[in-house]
């Protein structure tokens, strides 16, 4: 059981800092074929990897870069995803939310409950004016919870994705501090 105490709740979830006892969850998420379908990350060969990554979550606060935190229900804490922000550039007071699920808790409606406990953890703590999302065209559920916050489509990235061998187009949607005041 981890010992980390929630960041962020929302009514059915806790977001907790990661540690070395996710690094299995971290690997299993990593090589969830639906998960990678649309994350821009690489997928993991092992649980050394999946070491590797938690050990730069948890250093990245420190360079202000990013925030990704491990998702748990909190009626059983299961770990269910990470979600959270990353490429955070403070001169320019803006960050990339998102989020990725084990596929079996994908289209569950859980992007929408935890966007607005992310959106106000970004404006508030953060400091940001500006928060974006990088979404693949095919990504349709991420695109209805960004679409329902009222995040604007900026345009098409062309060609800025690179996975499986073929270049893939991305969707810009931003979110500014003034859409929601």
């Amino acid at each position: 059981m981890q010992e980390n105490s929630s960041v962020l709740t929302t009514r059915n979830f806790n977001l907790r800092n990661l540690d070395m006892l996710d690094k299995e969850n971290v690997f299993a998420l990593f090589t969830d074929k639906c998960v990678m379908e649309f994350n821009e990350g690489k997928i993991l060969k092992n649980l050394k990897e999946a070491e590797n990554f938690i050990r730069y979550q948890k250093t990245q606060p420190t360079c202000f870069k990013n925030l990704n935190w491990a998702v748990t229900l909190k009626k059983t804490r299961e770990f269910i995803g990470l979600a959270g922000f990353r490429n955070w550039d403070q001169s320019s007071f803006q960050a990339e939310i998102g989020a990725a699920f084990f596929s079996r808790y994908m289209n569950k409606g859980y992007g929408s409950e935890l966007i607005d406990s992310l959106v106000a953890f970004g404006f508030n703590n953060m400091g940001l004016n500006r928060i974006i999302a990088r979404i693949r065209p095919e990504n349709k559920a991420a695109i209805q919870v960004v679409n329902n916050y009222d995040f604007q489509l900026e345009g098409v990235l062309r060609q800025s994705h690179f996975q499986n061998g073929n270049f893939n187009d991305v969707l810009l949607y931003s979110l500014l501090r003034d859409d929601i005041a």
